[in-house]
C-alpha cells in the first residue's frame, strides 16, 4: 500500500473541476504562498504539479484545487474519500514574497466645517497620512472631491469606481465606515 497521503475531503466545483484536501503532513508544516507540490495518483501515473490553495500544519493536511484534463488529472479526480495517493512531493519553489505596502484606516465620517483643501489636509493630518492614500467613498461627494483635489497625495474614489490598480498605488487606503459596509455587502 502507499504511503501517508489520502484523500480526505472532495468536492465538485463545476465540470470536471475539483477541490481536494490532502492528508500530507510533512507538506502542511512547510508551505508556504507561491509554493507547489508534485502529485502522482499511482506506480504509473504522470507528475501533476498542483498549487495548494490552503494548509493546515496542525491537522496536517493541504488543499488544492484542479481541472480534470488529461489522463492523469482524471484519474486524480475520480479517487475517493479515503483513497491513498501514491505520492505528493513538496513544497517546491521559491515562496511568494509578501510585503506591506500600506494599512488601511476606516472612519466613520469625514466632516468639513467650511469646504477647503486645508481642512481635508487638517483631517489627513489628524489620521496620520502623510504619504499617498485613496480615500474612498460610498458614492460620489463633491464637496469632499473638491476638498481632495488640490492634494497631490490624495486620490478620491466612490466605491462603485474603486479598482484594484488605485488600491495598490497608494500607501494608505482611507475609507468611510458606509464604504467598507457596500464592499462588503457586495461580496455577500
Amino acid at each position: 500500500m502507499y504511503g501517508e497521503f489520502r484523500v480526505l475531503e472532495k468536492e465538485e466545483l463545476g465540470p470536471g473541476i475539483k477541490r481536494f484536501a490532502v492528508l500530507a503532513p510533512l507538506v502542511a508544516r512547510r508551505a508556504k504562498t507561491g509554493q507547489f507540490v508534485i502529485v502522482r495518483v499511482d506506480e504509473t501515473g504522470e507528475r501533476i504539479p498542483l498549487t495548494p490553495v490552503e494548509w493546515d500544519p496542525d491537522e496536517g493536511t493541504i488543499t488544492f484545487v484542479f481541472q480534470e484534463v488529461g489522463v492523469s488529472t482524471k484519474k486524480l479526480g475520480a479517487l475517493g474519500v479515503g483513497d491513498p495517493i501514491k505520492d505528493v512531493v513538496g513544497p517546491l519553489g521559491n515562496p511568494a514574497r509578501i510585503e506591506r505596502y500600506g494599512e488601511a484606516v476606516v472612519v466613520d465620517k469625514i466632516e468639513l466645517p467650511t469646504p477647503k483643501s486645508r481642512e481635508m489636509a487638517q483631517i489627513l493630518d489628524k489620521l496620520g497620512v502623510h504619504q499617498s492614500c485613496l480615500l474612498v467613498l460610498p458614492d460620489h461627494d463633491e464637496t469632499i472631491w473638491r476638498c481632495a483635489r488640490n492634494i497631490p497625495t490624495v486620490r478620491v474614489v466612490a466605491v462603485r469606481d474603486l479598482n484594484a490598480y488605485d488600491v495598490l498605488r497608494q500607501r494608505r487606503l482611507i475609507l468611510l465606515r458606509e464604504s467598507l459596509d457596500k464592499i462588503v455587502g457586495a461580496n455577500e
